[in-house]
């Protein structure tokens, strides 16, 4: 199960899901959230590789759902934290599958809330980064979500949450990545051509740095 491959066939994905669900089955309450997170990107696996609609959209709810009923039961997890709003934040991106729009705005405030709660407990830097960056990726879509108009106050909230990120480490991969993605959503907003360009000139800068560390892009 450690070897999760997204290139796996869609047989053998549907294995793996089926042995993780046995194990949490049986599993330890301390086993369970990482469990549900492995099952989480197994079931996401699953939804990018379906072209059938109906079975797209159900892996992608199944993919919130077991991370959701993880959160019920153990609300400060960081991990469950991430992988619930990463799972949600990636259904909403989904042109294929594009989830009802109330609901999907709606689990975007728990996700953000779930990783705010979580990050009051956080005393790891790169736990801290990793909750840090989803909230911000989050952000993110509640900006795409909102359209121009109204999406503003979220990508500028993303842009705080990523510097935030950042400072914890500058050479971290994980946090250039998303002040990266951020900028560059960002330059969306700009006001003038000027603050675009610089916008997306910095955005370049981190995101290099984040590939220059190791991370494919």
């Amino acid at each position: 199960l450690s070897n999760l491959n997204p290139y796996h066939s869609t047989a053998a994905l549907r294995r793996i899901a089926g042995d993780i669900e046995s194990q949490l089955d049986s599993a330890e309450a301390e086993e369970s959230p990482a469990l549900r997170c492995l099952l989480s990107q197994v079931f996401g696996h699953l939804a990018s590789m379906s072209l059938r609609y109906g079975q797209r959209a159900g892996y992608r709810g199944r993919a919130i759902r077991i991370c959701s009923d993880g959160l019920r039961a153990n609300q400060d997890s960081s991990m469950l934290s991430v992988a619930y709003a990463d799972a949600v934040v990636t259904w909403a991106y989904d042109p294929l599958t594009p989830p009802d729009r109330d609901k999907i705005i709606t689990n975007l405030a728990s996700a953000w809330r779930n990783c705010k709660r979580a990050l009051e407990l956080s005393n790891d830097k790169s736990e801290t980064i990793n909750l840090l960056s989803q909230w911000s990726s989050v952000l993110r879509c509640q900006a795409h979500m909102h359209g121009r108009r109204d999406g503003k106050r979220y990508v500028l909230h993303a842009l705080d949450i990523s510097r935030a990120s950042i400072s914890q480490d500058e050479s971290n991969a994980i946090a250039n990545l998303d002040y990266g993605l951020t900028l560059w959503s960002a330059a969306r907003w700009a006001n003038t051509e000027d603050e675009f360009y610089q916008l997306n000139q910095s955005a370049e800068k981190h995101l290099k740095a984040a590939h220059d560390s190791g991370l494919s892009i």
